[in-house]
């Protein structure tokens, strides 16, 4: 089988290591033994890691090695993306994982991510202005991750109402996305209703809207949307809220069979929000 065929064969079943052996076999016999070893090392690792503390300890050459390779490979294993400027990067089970970069930094990273079967996700960070820049490039199917930064906005355009509005406008470019953090930059309530309308965001299932000015009409116009009925991670801490939005909470997300956590801590939700929250949501919600 042609290295297309084999690579074309992991994308199509990205969770079944068998794929993954024979490209590494292939690789073995095709002179490149120290990417065999890499995904076979790998899957082992991936196989292990769930296992009890005391269980690892007896596997740590292979974390150990994992780390030689990564540490004197680097290059070798980025390939094409070798000499941009990455913020973090990971491999998984012998592929590239997951990417990101600063928002200026996009576009060379989008341009050469064809070379990677199967593509990678990929995250972007950057302050509203950086945000800005790179969505004016079309190419943004492949993101998954946005995390916006605060900014000292005083004095210029680039307000929170500004930043609704951008990420309503070119919500469009983002199919894929599945985590957005907006942590501290200043969302109101009328910004939610702008953001989350329209049904923007449909891949979405983490979003970190903490430390923002929402009070409980936020949350509910939030919850008006439908976003948070498909959410495994909701992060709403940090912000004005109280017992009513704490009831809606409760009432609309209790059922969900998706929420896996549901952030409330720092909030103004006294003991009878509390109660309901803790009646419908159990575990799955944190308030201290």
């Amino acid at each position: 089988m042609s290295e297309p065929a084999l690579l074309a064969a992991i994308a199509a079943a990205p969770d079944d290591d068998l794929p993954r052996l024979v490209y590494a076999d292939w690789l073995d016999e095709n002179g490149q033994p120290l990417r065999a070893e890499f995904i076979r090392l790998q899957i082992e690792i991936a196989r292990k890691e769930t296992l009890p503390r005391a269980a690892l300890n007896i596997f740590s050459h292979l974390w150990k090695r994992q780390q030689e390779i990564l540490d004197d490979h680097r290059d070798e294993l980025l390939g094409p993306l070798a000499h941009i400027s990455l913020h973090e990067f990971e491999f998984r089970r012998g592929f590239l994982e997951w990417v990101e970069v600063k928002a200026g930094d996009y576009t060379p990273l989008d341009n050469r991510l064809g070379a990677f079967i199967p593509l990678p996700r990929v995250g972007v960070f950057g302050d509203i202005r950086d945000v800005d820049g790179f969505t004016y490039n079309m190419h943004c199917d492949q993101i998954t991750v946005v995390r916006v930064a605060p900014l000292d906005v005083s004095g210029t355009l680039y307000g929170p109402a500004y930043l609704a509005r951008l990420l309503s406008q070119r919500a469009y470019l983002f199919p894929h996305l599945v985590l957005l953090d907006l942590e501290g930059c200043r969302v109101a309530d009328a910004g939610v209703s702008m953001i989350f309308a329209d049904d923007n965001f449909p891949a979405l299932k983490d979003l970190d809207l903490s430390f923002n000015d929402l009070t409980d009409a936020g949350v509910i116009a939030l919850l008006n949307t439908g976003v948070p009925q498909r959410l495994r991670r909701l992060v709403l801490g940090g912000n004005p809220i109280g017992d009513q939005a704490a009831v809606e909470l409760a009432d609309r997300l209790g059922g969900s069979k998706v929420l896996e956590s549901l952030n409330l801590r720092m909030t103004n939700i006294g003991p009878n929000g509390q109660a309901a929250l803790l009646a419908r949501l159990g575990g799955r919600v944190d308030l201290f």
